[in-house]
């Protein structure tokens, strides 16, 4: 990834010694000489750090002053290496080396024990501005240790990642404080853009938005008016939620909306992100919204969308499910996806005998929220909120970042997907999208085996054996459900149509035609100019929010609501391998067991089946 954006400017030492899975070299041993320079002391501390780590020597520093530091060696007083460099012409240079460790004949020394978390920050960075992401303190560790044979401690590691993160793409602090001035030349670099920017009664920071131009225009135009909303947390120094809108193109494709962010993921922040959505999308007919079960989208949807349709994530709501068991999981997933009213009662009939408190808990929630058949309006095959889940994770790394370095990002994924979707969308010459064709060849070779008998000019009535369907070509209807809803002919519709001889891609909606994808992706993200080629100064003044450091060790991952595991099968009832019985496991397992005759000879009173390998299965 490319960042154009930073707020501290770094002295690059030496590009040899910046990665560390790059293998010492004589010129990296060399690279300290009397007459190098630095622009400033912690630049020259970094590069005799890593130049001691390689040789595996510890050093320490016994003199330090505005002009003048001094490094000896540590392991042995007697040893005469000394380094001294001094400042001169605001630099600091190399002035003398005695580059003779007689400590390297000492067979009981050890590798340096500590390291300075600077140093290690600055292995790191080039690989992190390289690479786009965010090393894990352990992998750091394991990396230290492999390639330099020392070990590092984790608090050492995590303060060098948050280091590096800094050095990269510059201070929590310092973002804020050039936020309004970012925003407004993100305006100024992509026109239509929408952002907004709040602070409270002490000019701390509160709350964000931002909506690029391209995404409103080909929302409004080419795009269907279902969205999928989502909020996940900050990890960086200033915690927060990030909340983001996303929708799907024509081919399927997750289409970023806006992003927002703010304190706490609350009735008051997602009332305000939605509230600053409508004022840069407006309010389209039909509009559809699905999210999860948070109470605090549904009263902001409820609050600022009255109109809209409010849809629920079928996925959440299974993870919920899975002590019901699998049966039921399958059941419920069946009675979402259905298209028919019939189909629909028939699955919850099915449920309710089976389990009946999870039918009491599906009705609670609404059948109409979670069910294809009972919507209002059309979904789609928006049945998840996977889109938004899909650019979380394409976030993930990002979440660790200053706020203008977060939103840099955005623009930049935004930016890569539209050009390469731009090129494979001009290279195409189907009247279609390439989801659009692969589903409606599947249609049109189902529909080869139906009987079609004319009613009228526009009403085909479509039969296979004992079952008929009756298709309306003129309202683009049919009694399967799947046409009206999909505004793609189902296999019934297409025997009709072509029993009829028109063109089937004619009753394909726009969205799905080829044409509406390419104006989609016609315009450019241009990206913002670097901080020292801005030509606005805000006066807005943005400090950062409070932060209150949590004590213990970060938590990396998310909690989990209730009856969630990592999968649906994660949380399955524990099964004996050596009984078959439930709710124990072979160690505590008191069945009596019997030796097989043929391999151990006759059961003795006591005895016990013998080990197996979990493998063969052989004693």
């Amino acid at each position: 990834m490319r960042v154009k954006f930073g707020s501290i400017p770094v002295a690059h030492v030496d590009d040899a010694l910046a990665v560390v899975h790059d293998d010492p070299s004589p010129t990296d041993i060399d690279a300290i000489a009397v007459g190098k320079t630095f622009l400033e002391k912690k630049d020259f501390l970094i590069a005799i750090g890593k130049w001691h780590m390689q040789r595996q020597v510890e050093y320490t520093v016994s003199r330090s002053s505005k002009s003048r530091l001094t490094v000896i060696c540590k392991q042995n007083e007697t040893c005469p290496f000394k380094l001294v460099v001094s400042s001169k012409g605001g630099l600091w240079m190399v002035t003398k080396l005695e580059d003779n460790h007689t400590c390297w004949l000492d067979l009981t020394r050890n590798a340096p024990r500590k390291l300075s978390s600077r140093v290690i920050a600055d292995l790191f960075r080039k690989r992190i501005l390289d690479e786009g992401s965010i090393l894990k303190p352990r992998a750091m560790i394991a990396e230290i240790l492999r390639e330099y044979d020392i070990e590092v401690e984790y608090n050492v590691a995590l303060r060098a990642r948050n280091l590096a993160i800094e050095m990269v793409y510059g201070s929590h602090d310092q973002s804020f404080t050039v936020l309004p001035a970012y925003l407004e030349m993100l305006k100024r670099s992509n026109p239509d853009t929408v952002y907004d920017l709040e602070t409270d009664g002490d000019d701390r920071f509160m709350y964000t938005f931002v909506a690029l131009g391209v995404c409103r225009v080909a929302f409004s135009t080419c795009i269907r008016p279902v969205i999928a909303i989502d909020g996940n947390h900050l990890k960086g120094k200033t915690k927060g939620i990030l909340f983001v809108t996303v929708t799907k193109d024509g081919n399927e494709q997750c289409f970023p909306l806006a992003i927002g962010v703010g304190p706490i993921e609350n009735d008051a922040a997602w009332t305000w992100f939605m509230e600053r959505f409508k004022r840069a999308f407006g309010d389209r007919d039909d509009l559809v919204i699905v999210s999860d079960q948070h109470v605090s989208i549904k009263n902001a949807v409820k609050a600022v969308y009255p109109t809209a349709v409010h849809r629920l994530c079928y996925y959440h709501i299974a993870k919920n499910l899975i002590r019901a068991g699998r049966h039921v999981i399958s059941m419920f997933k069946s009675a979402a996806f259905t298209y028919r009213e019939e189909k629909f009662l028939k699955y919850l009939s099915m449920i309710s005998s089976s389990r009946a408190e999870v039918y009491n808990t599906l009705l609670s929630i609404g059948v109409h929220r979670w069910a294809r058949s009972q919507s209002p309006s059309r979904r789609y095959s928006f049945m998840t909120s996977n889109a938004a889940e899909c650019f979380n994770a394409r976030l993930l790394w990002a979440r660790r970042l200053p706020i203008c370095s977060l939103i840099e990002v955005v623009g930049d994924v935004i930016e890569k997907w539209f050009n390469e979707r731009r090129a494979k969308t001009v290279s195409r010459d189907h009247i279609l999208t390439e989801f659009a064709y692969t589903k409606l060849y599947k249609q049109v070779e189902m529909s080869r085996q139906y009987g079609v008998r004319c009613h009228n000019a526009h009403l085909y009535k479509v039969q296979k054996n004992d079952k008929s369907f009756l298709v309306d070509l003129y309202m683009r209807t049919c009694e399967c459900g799947e046409f009206q809803l999909d505004q793609i002919p189902c296999s019934h519709a297409a025997a009709a149509i072509r029993s009829a001889g028109h063109d089937i891609y004619d009753y394909v909606d726009l969205y799905f035609k080829q044409v509406t994808l390419c104006l989609a992706y016609h315009d450019r993200v241009r990206s913002v100019p670097s901080q020292d080629e801005w030509t606005i100064s805000s006066s807005f003044k943005v400090c950062p929010p409070k932060s209150v450091p949590q004590a213990g060790h970060p938590k990396e991952g998310r909690y989990r609501s209730a009856g969630e595991g990592s999968s649906m099968r994660s949380r399955r009832q524990q099964v004996c391998l050596r009984c078959g019985g439930t709710g124990h496991n072979r160690k505590k397992c008191t069945a009596p067991q019997q030796i097989e005759h043929e391999e151990w000879g006759a059961p003795g009173e006591g005895q016990r089946r013998p080990k197996r390998c979990s493998i063969c299965r052989q004693p």
